[in-house]
């Protein structure tokens, strides 16, 4: 899914999730937050998201899985449209269910995305 994220890949990804996907950005301190729902959801989502950037790279760090959930602390590398660089790191919950993501969430803090799967 990251390999398909970073390369664009959005029919691809779109495969990959589940019709009652939830898309949870809501936690988002940049300027795409909220939640999409459903691939036609995360289809908007995406289109506006790599509007804003020239270039959006997000590398996994480190995998947790519990249970059917999986604590993801990834780095993103993000380069505006104006040149401008930024790096940031921090955790996301990603739910497979049957083979399909049904629950992306972005958070803030390693210790909220380790609570929200019972590990903290």
């Amino acid at each position: 899914m990251y390999e398909l994220f970073n390369t664009g890949r959005l029919d691809e990804m779109l495969r990959l999730v589940a019709p009652n996907l939830e898309w949870d950005w809501s936690r988002s301190l940049g300027p795409e937050e909220g939640i999409a729902y459903g691939p036609q959801g995360l289809r908007r989502f995406m289109t506006r998201h790599w509007e804003m950037w020239e270039s959006i790279e997000m590398v996994p760090e480190k995998i947790i899985e519990a249970g059917e959930n999986f604590v993801v602390f990834v780095r993103v590398r993000l380069r505006g449209r104006d040149g401008i660089e930024v790096e940031a790191r921090g955790p996301h919950v990603a739910t497979i269910r049957d083979g399909r993501l049904v629950r992306y969430q972005l958070f803030q803090e390693r210790e909220e995305a380790l609570a929200a799967v019972g590990l903290a």
